[in-house]
């Protein structure tokens, strides 16, 4: 056996895995892109800028879990170099969320916090199956953080709703 033989299909395999955990980076962080547009939108009292921002929203969270849901499960070197995405999404959420809460009495005198609730209540099930779906393809033994980090972002979606909740 030739020991070119035996590398392609190895360097094939690592090219792909590495695409992978690219793809699954790329979409976490359009979905903190998306976090960072919200919290603008949500400081403009702009109706239509904050139902806008929350579709794409909606709309990079719907494609991030495609992307996780179709990938291969994750080696743990892949999985912990996804670290820094999860952290920098959840900062984006810690930065973003108080904004969110603190807008609710003027939205609400727009007659748009019934809306902002619905649509938030539905993010937070699309995050809690995009955690899922990346809770699944970690190593086992790594699985018990990855959830961490979802039951951490399920919160701070209730702190939201909370508040949303208070006036509907």
């Amino acid at each position: 056996m030739r020991l070119s033989t035996f590398i392609v299909p190895v360097a094939s395999i690592l090219s792909l895995a590495c695409a992978q955990v690219h793809l699954i980076r790329n979409a976490l962080d359009e979905i903190k892109t998306k976090v960072d547009a919200t919290k603008h939108a949500f400081n403009t009292h702009n109706g239509k800028s904050i139902k806008s921002s929350l579709n794409a929203l909606d709309k990079s969270i719907s494609e991030a879990t495609v992307v996780v849901s179709n990938s291969n499960s994750l080696s743990t070197r892949e999985a912990i170099s996804l670290r820094s995405s999860f952290a920098g999404l959840q900062a984006s959420i810690d930065n973003a969320f108080p904004v969110v809460k603190s807008v609710e009495p003027v939205l609400d005198s727009l007659d748009l916090s019934g809306a902002i609730k619905d649509s938030i209540v539905k993010q937070r099930l699309a995050v809690g199956t995009l955690g899922n779906f990346v809770v699944a393809k970690m190593p086992v033994f790594i699985r018990g953080a990855a959830n961490g980090f979802v039951v951490t972002l399920d919160r701070s979606y209730l702190g939201v709703i909370e508040v949303y909740s208070e006036r509907c």
